[in-house]
């Protein structure tokens, strides 16, 4: 018997993407989300600060390293209109 559920997640938000990151390995999952005008994409997951990450990943106990997928130089904001660059390690 396939213990396999249908389920439909509506936002893909930071819950509904995480929610579905957790449940696709056992169900079949799809995430619903509103298209909005004027977007390429949408703004979830797009990226997080390294400080808010660290501390989370501190509170789990978890290793920052298993979750960063790409370290950006810089992130241009269409909220403010601005570019914002990230300081290079030393």
């Amino acid at each position: 018997m396939e213990d396999r559920m249908d389920v439909c997640i509506v936002g893909a938000g930071p819950a509904g993407v995480y929610s579905s990151y957790l449940l696709s390995n056992a169900h079949n999952v799809w995430v619903f989300d509103k298209k909005r005008k004027n977007r390429l994409w949408n703004d979830c997951a797009w990226g997080t600060g390294r400080r808010e990450l660290d501390y989370f990943c501190d509170v789990l106990k978890l290793k920052p390293e298993d979750y960063v997928l790409h370290e950006a130089e810089e992130i241009i904001s269409n909220v403010f209109y601005n570019k914002v660059e990230r300081p290079r390690p030393h």
